[in-house]
């Protein structure tokens, strides 16, 4: 999996929401049936993670991140700031 970077930031009812595109091998996209992808992280407003889901071409899929990916995910969020800009959209910061 190869993240291309921030798709969007999103703040509904009790969830602080990062989307971030992302590129699986060809491979993984012709075996889960994916077209385009997004990647959601999602914290409470006290910025606490949460959870992830995958959305292809804005629907959730049933697939879930390995805990590779994951942790793939969390440090590009966390290397590039974009928790620290979530935290501030919700007033944390």
């Amino acid at each position: 999996m190869k993240i291309n970077g921030l798709a969007t930031y999103q703040i509904v009812d009790e969830n602080a929401d990062i989307a971030l595109s992302v590129e699986f091998t060809k491979e993984e996209m012709k075996e889960y049936d994916l077209n385009s992808t997004t990647v959601w992280v999602t914290y409470d407003l006290n910025g606490n993670y949460r959870q992830s889901s995958i959305a292809d071409e804005g629907i959730a899929v049933e697939l879930q991140l390995t805990s590779e990916e994951l942790q793939q995910v969390l440090k590009y969020i966390d290397d590039n700031g974009l928790r620290n800009e979530l935290l501030k959209q919700i007033n944390l910061v």
